[in-house]
């Protein structure tokens, strides 16, 4: 990341910077479903194992800007925003194992089904945001050294980045896009000579 830092008063610093981001998602979904029926003494039991792995990669420019507000005694309030605009490659697939068993009055059925649905790999654009706020305590040594302690709350914000199942009674099986989030506290610690 390339930058530039900009003193708005005495108590604000500003810094806008540009780059290269890269970024990798892996997502695998797993579920199981079981269903019976049971009409005029014909009994049908289905179990159906599902499982979707969707992962991406990607690379792309990001912008970011970032500040600090200084308070009092080595406080500071910091904040920051950035996004990027990642270029890359969507790998889904999708495979189902079924095994049907059906009573016809006399005799017990059985069907077994294996099979991959869906194994795609596609170009894909994901647009990704971040946010964060916090705040640092700055200590100051005599010899002109600092260690500075910042805390706080970060959260990350990928668009259409994973593929998931939709299923409906009308339709059946379709594959959707699906966002992805992380959010979660943050603690840095940087000594400076």
């Amino acid at each position: 990341m390339f930058g530039q830092k900009i003193n708005v008063g005495h108590k604000l610093a500003l810094h806008a910077a540009a780059g290269l981001c890269y970024a990798r998602t892996n997502s695998e979904i797993k579920a199981y479903y079981k269903g019976e029926n049971n009409q005029q003494g014909h009994i049908e039991v289905d179990n159906e194992n599902v499982k979707l792995t969707s992962d991406f990669s990607g690379i792309g420019p990001r912008l970011a800007l970032d500040g600090n507000y200084d308070l009092t005694h080595g406080f500071e309030i910091i904040g920051g925003i950035g996004g990027s605009l990642l270029a890359g490659t969507l790998d889904t697939k999708y495979s189902t194992n079924e095994i049907t068993k059906w009573w016809d009055g006399t005799t017990w059925h059985v069907s077994t089904d294996a099979t991959t649905r869906d194994n795609k790999s596609k170009d894909h654009i994901v647009p990704e945001c971040d946010a964060q706020l916090g705040v640092n305590y700055t200590h100051r040594f005599a010899n002109s050294s600092s260690l500075i302690v910042g805390a706080g709350w970060k959260i990350t914000h990928y668009f259409n980045v994973i593929e998931n199942v939709d299923f409906d009674e009308t339709n059946g099986l379709s594959m959707k896009p699906q966002d992805l989030s992380f959010s979660g506290p943050f603690l840095g610690v940087t000594f400076t000579t």
